[in-house]
């Protein structure tokens, strides 16, 4: 009665016992799935391949790998499954524990495309640590400062902002804390030692018991130039 699907199987890749989750999840009766074999519910397990994975696993004694099962009615959804060799009464068989994915593999779908978004998004991208130290940046964090990803890693605030010495980041720190989102402009020093205007959206984070702050950057350049001539045409119609 666990809730994972249970089977015992034969060296032949006969199934010679089946739990009740096996049966809900594959939709078969306990008689139906006692007249089938591995390769009759894995389409990823040929005959051919039943018999190497065998000696193998008789060999090291326990297996734990993803695959795919096939229910009755076709569809066929992702599984994780924990072998293990065994021998009882003179006989050697496989006992399979089988666990549907299909969530998991879904919520890592998302995970992974919303890392994606972030690495790829046009703004940079920073995670720091409440010691300034930068623990994540993107794509465009890279390009924006001239930068490798490993080089920015091992840097904090105060080496690629002019205007954040330690004292200024302690201070800023505890306003972040205290009103959980803040925006403002500052400047970057690139690598090679220009210096650009930013605008900057930090947004205070806890997670897992850590505090993070996570920064949108913003290479704010053409409106400052545009603000700047701006200013200089109305001074000079005064």
């Amino acid at each position: 009665h666990v809730q994972d699907a249970i089977f015992r199987v034969n060296e032949d890749a006969r199934i010679i016992y089946a739990n009740d989750a096996a049966c809900q999840q594959l939709g078969y009766s306990i008689d139906e799935l006692l007249a089938l074999t591995i390769p009759d519910i894995d389409p990823d397990f040929f005959q051919d391949a039943w018999f190497p994975y065998w000696e193998e696993l008789r060999r090291i004694g326990w297996k734990r790998f993803e695959s795919r099962h096939k229910r009755k009615d076709g569809t066929i959804f992702p599984v994780e499954i924990t072998t293990k060799h065994m021998g009882f009464g003179g006989n050697d068989f496989c006992l399979a524990s089988v666990r549907d994915i299909t969530q998991r593999q879904e919520v890592e779908r998302k995970l992974k495309l919303n890392q994606f978004s972030l690495d790829n998004t046009g703004d940079s991208i920073f995670r720091t640590n409440q010691d300034a130290r930068i623990i994540y940046v993107n794509n465009a964090a890279c390009q924006h400062l001239g930068y490798s990803k490993e080089e920015l890693l091992e840097l904090s605030i105060p080496d690629i902002d002019p205007d954040f010495s330690i004292d200024v980041w302690t201070q800023f720190w505890g306003g972040l804390v205290n009103s959980g989102r803040v925006r403002f402009e500052t400047r970057h020093k690139k690598k090679d030692g220009s210096i650009v205007p930013v605008e900057v959206v930090s947004s205070y984070m806890e997670y897992d018991g850590n505090f993070y702050a996570f920064a949108s950057v913003r290479d704010i350049s053409e409106r400052v130039t545009a603000d700047r001539q701006t200013k200089q045409i109305g001074r000079a119609h005064v």
